[in-house]
């Protein structure tokens, strides 16, 4: 069975395959930054790229299209990005914020113990919590 896979690149934008990787398509128009460290599938399908500068992207056309989604972010890198089943966007960006969409498109900031470090990564654990790994602080837990 051929799955969609995106891969997300230093330079070169984001790619997509098909055929398990025998093709690689890349993905760039709308994008602003080519440097894209972090990508995530919301339940809807609409697929995210976090970036380095450039902030956040989305694609509702399987990644043909970008667009930024920016509205309400104070950070330029998105290092990391976590979907859940409840329709929820987290992203861990260089200034150790994240932040939540419930409408995903209106970010907003979330401090809730988290430092000044960069979220490096970040899981969700279920419909309240989800945890968040940084630059040197140690891993937190997020709690809505």
């Amino acid at each position: 069975e051929h799955k969609t896979v995106f891969a997300g690149t230093d330079g070169g934008g984001v790619y997509r395959t098909t055929d398990n990787g025998t093709a690689w398509i890349q993905l760039r128009n709308g994008l602003t930054s080519a440097d894209v460290l972090s990508l995530a599938i919301d339940r809807n399908g609409i697929t995210y790229a976090g970036t380095r500068g450039g902030g956040l992207f989305c694609s509702d056309n399987n990644g043909n299209q970008w667009r930024a989604v920016n509205r309400g972010m104070k950070a330029n890198t998105v290092y990391s990005l976590a979907a859940d089943a409840w329709g929820n966007v987290f992203v861990g960006t260089e200034i150790g914020v994240y932040y939540l969409s419930m409408d995903s498109g209106e970010w907003i900031a979330r401090h809730k113990a988290v430092t000044s470090r960069a979220i490096l990564s970040l899981v969700v654990k279920n419909r309240s919590t989800a945890f968040a790994g940084t630059n040197g602080a140690g891993i937190f837990t997020l709690v809505q």
